[in-house]
């Protein structure tokens, strides 16, 4: 979905080859960080599994987490020349 959106967004502005990433940082590091410090409380129940409300920042900051490491491989591969083929050397035959 993160690869879709970028290849989207790069073909109106290269930019965006590192801003979908720095998105993804900027919005993930807040939902982590409310999912570590938000007070212990019950949402609901999962039959007899009590889950707690901060499960629903940690749920929404997985989802954002993920979406850096696609674009910056992209980005990253533009880094290098594409390779080069060659031909390749004849080799004697001991035939």
């Amino acid at each position: 979905m993160c690869g879709s959106l970028t290849d989207r967004l790069v073909a109106r502005d290269p930019g965006w080859q590192l801003g979908v990433p720095l998105l993804a940082c900027l919005v993930s590091v807040p939902l982590g960080l409310c999912f570590y410090l938000w007070p212990a409380g019950i949402a609901f129940h999962l039959g007899n599994i009590p889950i707690p409300e901060a499960f629903y920042f940690y749920l929404a900051f997985s989802f954002a987490a993920t979406w850096w490491a696609v674009p910056c491989f992209g980005a990253i591969s533009h880094l290098f020349p594409p390779a080069v083929s060659r031909k390749p050397r004849r080799s004697s035959s001991w035939a």
